[in-house]
């Protein structure tokens, strides 16, 4: 499962927010951040510090939030086939 935030200090208190309500519910080891950069934003490591999850993507690009997808699509259907 994956939390959605970009890099601005708003967003990642409600990042963290939702690892703290998911670590409290179990879920806290099954969960993993996917990071639009913006300017000026925090770092992928300042980020992964604040909120307490592991930065799986760090998005700065179009092109870069079209290969994510296509990596969930293709993962889902090889999970799907399983």
């Amino acid at each position: 499962m994956f939390l959605i935030s970009s890099t601005d200090w708003p967003s990642l208190e409600l990042a963290r927010e939702r690892a703290d309500w998911l670590r409290e519910n179990g879920l806290g080891d099954r969960v993993g951040l996917v990071l639009w950069h913006i300017p000026d934003g925090a770092t992928a490591e300042e980020s992964e510090d604040f909120t307490g999850v592991p930065v799986c993507a760090l998005l700065d690009c179009d092109e870069h939030i079209q290969r994510f997808a296509q990596w969930i699509a293709t993962e889902h259907r090889r999970l799907s086939a399983c």
